[in-house]
């Protein structure tokens, strides 16, 4: 019988989880069909709002149901319901409002305190403010370690852990490659939900938030260039990639895990077919690169 297809990926294989904001919802799609097609994952690394889903995943079973009932709360947090007015709110003390919010849901959606740690095979990657530097975090308290990759500037406070203070892990590895690759994967499985762009004709309409949000999101994709290259010399990156839907819109989960299940169904299906995935490289298509 021949191997599936990321059978033949060598161990330890990492699944990585790209920053993305609200889209980052359809990354739960992706690996509800990598869970029911009997794919595991070895490692588990996730940046921004990919870090929700990494850690969620480490101990999860496929179609997780807290997973998604989180993606539906966060839909009804102030922050991400209106994140305009969350901006502008933001600067003034209630700012800390948000982040007791943030932390509630992630402590319900994890059943965590204050003490509970960060799962063995799970790294949350998150920026050092101070030198604009990637803080990866594999051990100490969970829920602190995932609000502190999530913290987008304006919309939420920095996180202050060991006397460093931290911000979105989006800012220094939106495409947290190379801290698999440190956490000791031998290969990896890309979750990507962070190529952003609209049609020129959606421009001017766009909010002064959404402009804000697509110039940070364009800036930090621009990091795929570097990190995606160098670590696929080492070793072999499988690609499940999705561009649809907006960064800061959190409005519609649903839409998005439906969005992931079918990319991820046809990464299978079509892009990832006749790769050598045994081999070091970049198989399978980026959303950037997918015509459609």
């Amino acid at each position: 019988m021949m191997p599936r297809i990321l059978d033949v990926l060598p161990r330890p294989v990492a699944w990585v989880f790209t920053s993305g904001g609200g889209r980052a919802a359809a990354q739960v799609g992706m690996a509800e069909v990598l869970f029911e097609q009997e794919y595991q994952p070895d490692l588990l690394v996730g940046s921004s709002f990919g870090a929700i889903n990494a850690a969620a995943l480490a101990d999860s079973q496929p179609g997780h149901s807290r997973l998604r009932k989180a993606w539906h709360d966060m839909a009804e947090l102030s922050v991400f319901a209106s994140p305009g007015a969350a901006a502008v709110r933001g600067l003034g003390p209630r700012g800390n409002k948000h982040v007791r919010q943030f932390h509630a849901l992630l402590a319900d959606l994890f059943e965590a305190d204050d003490t509970t740690p960060l799962h063995p095979d799970v790294t949350v990657v998150a920026s050092n403010l101070a030198d604009g530097a990637p803080r990866p975090l594999s051990d100490g308290p969970l829920v602190p370690a995932v609000a502190a990759a999530c913290s987008i500037p304006v919309l939420l406070p920095p996180a202050q852990i060991g006397g460093e203070y931290l911000v979105d892990g989006g800012l220094s590895a939106a495409t947290p490659v190379r801290q698999a690759a440190r956490a000791g994967a031998a290969s990896i499985v890309l979750l990507d939900t962070g190529t952003s762009a609209v049609p020129e004709q959606e421009v001017l309409d766009m909010r002064w938030w959404q402009v804000a949000a697509l110039a940070y999101n364009h800036q930090i994709r621009s990091q795929i260039g570097y990190a995606l290259p160098a670590v696929a010399e080492k070793m072999p990156i499988a690609v499940i990639s999705s561009d649809e839907g907006s960064v800061l819109d959190f409005s519609d989960p649903d839409e998005q895990f439906q969005v992931g299940r079918r990319i991820a169904a046809a990464a299978l299906a079509r892009d990832l077919r006749d790769q050598d995935l045994a081999e070091p490289g970049v198989h399978g298509v980026l959303a950037r690169d997918r015509q459609h």
